[in-house]
């Protein structure tokens, strides 16, 4: 292993420094307030009611006294086990919460403490991707200190990533875990060693342990793995199945959990993709009203109106309380979503379309407090990102493009959901490790004419 030049490490200082304040300077200097310091996002207060349950020894529970479903004899509380949510970042915030004050403690000044530091630990866990995201191009182009540093500088001042470490949600855990998973792809293609491609397998594991929606991503990063020559010999079946055992042992302790508790194969997590079927049908700009709201203009029969909002209701009772019979009322959902579907194709697949222009953060609804970043970075990271791709050699280029997996999963299977641009900030680190590339190779062609530019012609001597 080389050592990285000297200027190299003063850049990464300099961009690290930069990056790690655009994260943790506006919590410190203006931490958050409202619901005492929880934020603005309604799934906030359910990952720490989950978080405080663990920490507190009551298990993976979403009960507290808020939101008591049942009270035993005695008075204390019945806490069932909740479904509704993947485990892993309420554990993130749990481990955080044991280290900080009583376990038991209820003050709101300790809770407040709480939610500041878990903030700031992700301001940092996020340079930790942009770390990832250099590391993955040295493994990529060992020889290319400019491209892994540049690539790591895209990462540390994009403008997205900081504005999720401000919030409770699982966004900067997700992003970190798919960096981490891509980074260790990556080594395997290039080491090609087993143990390599069940480590890479877990760690696409785990991060759907972090966001259910990621489930199927590593299934596809093996698909590719089997595509990614045009020979699939048995070392390429070798490799996807390896990278899939990987995953189904890191997942497998969860699913049996459940099994055990609600005697049903649940992988990871019930959801609540049948209202964001329904949703997918019809939300675009001018029809959004808020949230729990069937536009008129869309339901135009009030009792119609009445039944969904009376479905919705339900849905996110048994969502807040980590119960398994949400599963029924999404259920429902995704039928109405299907009929939806049947009797408006046309609207749906314009609503559709119009969904993947605001995933990317082009003209997309404000459904929170914060107004998030512009598109334009974003933008300028997928074009560099596709200058990157299409740069490289052919070998290197099939390897490079696993990068891109993420980003072209998450627009698939929010194609006909709900759409939030939230949803694709962990693909963030995969295109900044192209991007990186893209600009590398615009620099190096820039400076390649320059100097045919600035030598003497030979013929002229």
């Amino acid at each position: 292993m080389t050592r990285p030049p000297w200027w190299q490490l003063i850049a990464v200082a300099l961009l690290g420094a930069v990056g790690l304040w655009l994260r943790i300077g506006p919590e410190l200097r203006s931490p958050e307030r409202q619901a005492g310091g929880l934020g603005p996002f309604a799934d906030a207060r359910l990952y720490d009611r989950l978080a405080v349950n663990l920490v507190q020894g009551n298990g993976f529970s979403a009960i507290d006294a808020f939101t008591t479903v049942a009270v035993r004899d005695d008075g204390s509380l019945l806490r069932p086990p909740a479904v509704t949510r993947p485990p892993a970042y309420p554990a993130f915030l749990a481990l955080q919460y044991a280290i900080i004050g009583d376990r038991h403690s209820t003050d709101p000044g300790l809770r407040a403490t709480r939610w500041h530091t878990a903030r700031l630990v992700q301001g940092g866990l996020d340079m930790m991707t942009a770390g990832l995201v250099l590391a993955s191009v040295s493994t990529l182009l060992p020889a290319s200190p400019i491209a892994a540093t540049v690539a790591f500088g895209v990462y540390a001042l994009n403008p997205y990533t900081p504005h999720y470490t401000r919030a409770i949600l699982t966004e900067t855990l997700a992003t970190f875990l798919v960096a981490l998973a891509l980074w260790l792809t990556l080594r395997a293609l290039r080491d090609d060693r087993s143990r390599q491609w069940g480590v890479a397998g877990a760690a696409w594991g785990v991060a759907a342990l972090c966001q259910a929606q990621l489930l199927l991503l590593a299934p596809v990063v093996a698909l590719s793995v089997l595509l990614w020559r045009a020979r699939r010999d048995a070392a390429a079946r070798r490799r996807a199945a390896l990278l899939i055992a990987g995953t189904a042992l890191a997942i497998a302790p969860w699913t049996i959990r459940n099994a055990w508790h609600f005697k049903a194969v649940i992988p990871v997590a019930v959801g609540a993709t049948g209202p964001m079927l329904l949703m997918g049908t019809w939300e675009m700009a001018d029809t959004w009203e808020g949230w729990g709201v069937f536009p008129t203009a869309i339901f135009p029969d009030s009792a119609d109106r009445a039944r969904l909002r009376a479905l919705d209701d339900s849905i996110v009772y048994h969502l807040e309380r980590g119960s398994p019979r949400a599963a029924e009322f999404n259920a429902a959902f995704t039928a109405r979503a299907v009929e939806e579907m049947r009797a408006q194709p046309a609207r749906t697949v314009a609503a559709w379309l119009d969904g993947v222009r605001r995933l990317w953060f082009f003209d997309y609804i404000l459904h929170i407090r914060d107004r998030e970043a512009p598109p334009w970075y974003l933008a300028g990271m997928l074009l560099a990102a596709l200058a990157g791709l299409t740069a490289l050699p052919g070998p290197l280029r099939r390897h490079a493009a696993f990068a891109a997996l993420p980003a072209l999963y998450l627009t698939l299977v929010f194609l006909p959901l709900h759409v939030e641009a939230r949803f694709i900030v962990p693909a963030i680190p995969g295109l900044a490790v192209l991007a990186g590339v893209g600009v590398a190779a615009a620099l190096h062609a820039a400076r390649a004419r320059w100097l045919r530019g600035s030598s003497p012609d030979p013929a002229a001597a």
